[in-house]
């Protein structure tokens, strides 16, 4: 995880500073692993970084962001009868 320019290509190697790693690909225990920076995550954050929806929801799946808001379930059927009243 590294923060860049967001007009920056992300194959470029052009980085300000890398502040974490993720490995997707679950190991032996079954588990992914993260390593971040918080102190400099926080930082970048609180500077105007804008992160990726991905990092987004690694960083508040770890507490760093508040979570995203879940879209509310609406059945469609109740929803076409709610118009026709």
């Amino acid at each position: 995880m590294s923060v860049s320019h967001r007009r920056t290509a992300r194959n470029s190697g052009n980085r300000f500073e890398d502040v974490g790693w993720w490995d997707p690909n679950p190991s032996g225990d079954g588990n992914m692993h993260l390593g971040l920076k918080a102190d400099r995550i926080k930082y970048w954050l609180s500077a105007g970084a804008v992160p990726t929806t991905k990092a987004m929801a690694l960083l508040s799946r770890v507490g760093l962001l508040p979570s995203p808001p879940k879209p509310a379930d609406v059945n469609p059927a109740q929803a076409a009868g709610s118009k026709q009243k």
